[in-house]
């Protein structure tokens, strides 16, 4: 499928698809329908947003597998000049050598991004982890999942900017194939609102506990009105020490 490299061309692009996996069997409100578009919308995006080139096409390519119940999703950018190479021509890791495969990190909050509402982006580190390990591939035993991304890869465009940061902040909490979000307020005046925010966190069906690390028992204390709001820091630390946590735990699933 062909799109044009617009936001417009990339909304398109995911309501073709999904019309594409109704036809072919998946139909629409089934759960791997949603699941597949969800997917696919995270590269498709990014492909309009950091490899537009005017008067170029983003191509999509999705393919189903009935037998093995898989779906596969390849995006190319517009930037036909700098193509990744051919994995045909990759050889197999050696005892030294590290493999790197780049699959985000936490999500941008949203433009429409509102206080007391949850915004929830898919894990694309999760799926790329899985789909490697389900690789036929003789070298795939020997690789191990590992995160060190944790804020969004557009971050490293960005200047650093000193003075003081924005009126107000994020809590986050990751699950098995999510990363949900909640704007909260910065203020000691808007602690009903931060509390607020991580009862939606602790409200979702797979929030592990209290004890499953620092960050779900600071979330869990906070839902319960205890302690302060915090600050920047406190958050990104929670956020971050939670998400760390759950990734390192379910790397072997």
């Amino acid at each position: 499928m062909c799109s044009t490299s617009t936001p417009r061309g990339a909304r398109l692009a995911r309501r073709l698809a999904a019309h594409r996996l109704d036809t072919w069997g998946i139909p629409y409100g089934a759960g791997p329908h949603e699941e597949v578009v969800l997917v696919l919308g995270e590269p498709t995006a990014n492909a309009v947003r950091h490899g537009h080139v005017p008067g170029r096409d983003v191509h999509l390519l999705l393919h189903v597998c009935a037998p093995t119940r898989t779906a596969r999703i390849e995006v190319t950018d517009t930037r036909t000049e700098r193509t990744p190479p051919d994995p045909a021509k990759l050889h197999a890791p050696g005892a030294e050598d590290t493999v790197t495969v780049v699959a985000g990190g936490l999500p941008d909050p949203p433009d429409e991004f509102r206080e007391g509402a949850r915004y929830e982006a898919p894990r694309t580190d999760r799926d790329t982890w899985h789909e490697i390990r389900h690789a036929d591939r003789p070298h795939v035993s020997r690789l191990r999942h590992g995160d060190y991304g944790i804020h969004p890869a557009t971050y490293v465009t960005r200047p650093s900017v000193s003075g003081g940061g924005p009126p107000w902040g994020v809590l986050r909490c990751t699950t098995a194939r999510s990363h949900h979000l909640v704007k909260v307020p910065y203020g000691r005046q808007y602690d009903d609102a931060n509390r607020e925010a991580a009862r939606i966190l602790t409200g979702l069906a797979d929030f592990r506990g209290a004890a499953a690390s620092a960050g779900e028992e600071w979330l869990y204390d906070r839902a319960r009105g205890t302690g302060t709001p915090g600050n920047h820091s406190t958050w990104n630390r929670a956020g971050n020490i939670q998400h760390m946590a759950f990734v390192a735990r379910g790397s072997g699933r």
